[in-house]
């Protein structure tokens, strides 16, 4: 046996005048956490050379076991030395014991188990009680001791950890109080319905009654219990039918994704389960419109039918649309309509019952097929503008003065726009302003200011026939 003193230790074997007993030459060996603990090193291969012995996982201050064994009974020779580490212990080697752990309260006659905090195999300990009548230490294991108190007080139970070289003169204890038992105690266990509790014995109780119970080996003076346990009832709540808006509904804490009836679980004031019981309907219409082509004659159809209304009895249920003046023209059913003017559609779906609506909006943009002509013009006084749409696709020429013909010639500032249908019945349309002014505006800044070796970037305003610059571009 030795006593680590570090960490780490590593010890070579030298074997010499081996025998060869029983045709096997040599040694093995193995260092073990104390007698028939684990094995920290292992050699298990017969030398007759040296070999080593070595692990990192000493703990200082305790006791390990090292065995050399002759392979099959051979005899040998040998010497050892520590070439690393260290075996030679001092007072500070011992362990810390930590505290210890058990019952501050306990009874005479029972026989409760301590243990000391920082238990180290490989490390005695040794227990003792102050003062030393007041009770018997009937066995010790493990760094634990087993007490028979055999007087009521306050007393203390203290340990010292040491090894074969040394006791440490680090004494800790506990104070105990032992008192007479046994004695007769009785708890009051209050459940909620559907609830259930488990006795120290093992059995499980789930309805109200008195249960007695003899508490065998315990490390406290309890020795009968009664157990008075007491039920509360689950109320049973019945609301009337809930009605809510969207596709879920949280209750209690329970979510709830569709209509039907339902019984919830809900907590009392007292803690105890409540069921709410409850027929629900979730309104969750979906209005939808198909995105619909560009605007012809004798109109572009709005499809509203993929739409969704809500399951259940009662619900009623209603249709709106909405465009420009003028704009819609009704369908077939509620969920169709035709526009014949380009703007912004909106198709609502409205669901209502018992006193709750719920709606849901969708709307589409209905166009014109865009001709292309300028968004603005700017002329000096004196000039025109001649603005020619002819051409074979178009059938028809509305102007927002009033033309009808493919070509007009504008001689004064103003907006001016114009639809026309082509062949297909499909309607086109364009907005173009003309500025005429003797002053021409031409988006640039008067004065500009920018670091040596930088650059401005300068545009200006659109509606020019012809554009020079004067300066240095890139």
């Amino acid at each position: 046996q030795f006593i680590a003193a570090s960490d780490s230790i590593a010890i070579r074997i030298s074997p010499s005048d081996c025998q060869g007993l029983n045709g096997q030459f040599g040694m093995q060996g193995a260092i073990y956490d104390g007698c028939g603990g684990v094995a920290l090193a292992t050699h298990c291969n017969c030398n007759t050379s040296d070999f080593i012995l070595a692990s990192g996982n000493f703990t200082v201050g305790a006791t390990y076991v090292m065995v050399l064994d002759g392979c099959a009974g051979d005899v040998c020779a040998y010497e050892m030395e520590v070439i690393y580490g260290s075996t030679s212990v001092d007072v500070n080697s011992l362990p810390p014991v930590g505290q210890i752990i058990g019952e501050e309260y306990t009874c005479i006659d029972a026989q409760p188990v301590y243990s000391v905090e920082n238990y180290v195999a490989g490390v005695d300990y040794f227990w003792s009680i102050s003062p030393p009548p007041v009770g018997v230490i009937d066995s010790t294991f493990q760094g634990s001791a087993v007490v028979n108190w055999t007087t009521a007080g306050q007393f203390q139970l203290c340990v010292q950890a040491f090894n074969a070289c040394i006791l440490n003169t680090e004494t800790v204890c506990k104070d105990i109080l032992v008192t007479n038992g046994p004695v007769i105690d009785s708890t009051y266990i209050s459940l909620c319905q559907g609830q259930c509790f488990d006795l120290p014995n093992g059995q499980t109780v789930c309805e109200e009654g008195v249960y007695e119970v003899s508490l065998e080996h315990i490390e406290s003076c309890d020795t009968f219990k009664t157990y008075i346990v007491t039920v509360s009832d689950a109320p049973v709540t019945y609301l009337p039918e809930q009605v809510s808006c969207g596709d879920h509904l949280t209750f209690c804490n329970e979510l709830i994704d569709s209509s039907g009836s339902y019984q919830v679980n809900c907590q009392t004031s007292l803690g105890c389960d409540s069921l709410v019981s409850f027929e629900l309907t979730l309104l969750n219409p979906i209005a939808t419109i198909q995105e619909p082509g560009n605007l012809c004659l004798p109109g572009v159809l709005l499809d509203g039918t993929a739409s969704q209304f809500s399951e259940g009895n009662g619900i009623s249920r209603q249709v709106s649309w909405e465009g420009p003046p003028g704009g819609l023209v009704p369908g077939v059913d509620s969920l169709t309509a035709t526009a014949i003017l380009p703007g912004t559609y909106c198709l609502t779906v409205y669901e209502e019952k018992n006193g709750q609506s719920c709606q849901h909006t969708d709307c589409v943009e209905v166009k014109t097929i865009p001709i292309g002509i300028p968004d603005s013009v700017q002329l000096c006084q004196g000039e025109y503008l001649p603005i020619n749409l002819s051409s074979d696709a178009y059938v028809s020429y509305l102007w927002s003065t009033g033309d009808t013909t493919s070509a007009i010639d504008v001689t004064s500032s103003g907006v001016y726009s114009v639809q026309t249908v082509d062949t297909a019945g499909c309607i086109h349309s364009a907005t173009i302003e003309v500025i005429i002014s003797n002053d021409l505006y031409t988006g640039l800044p008067d004065t500009a200011s920018f670091c040596e070796d930088g650059y401005i970037y300068v545009q200006a305003a659109k509606g020019f026939s012809h554009y020079l610059w004067d300066g240095q571009f890139e």
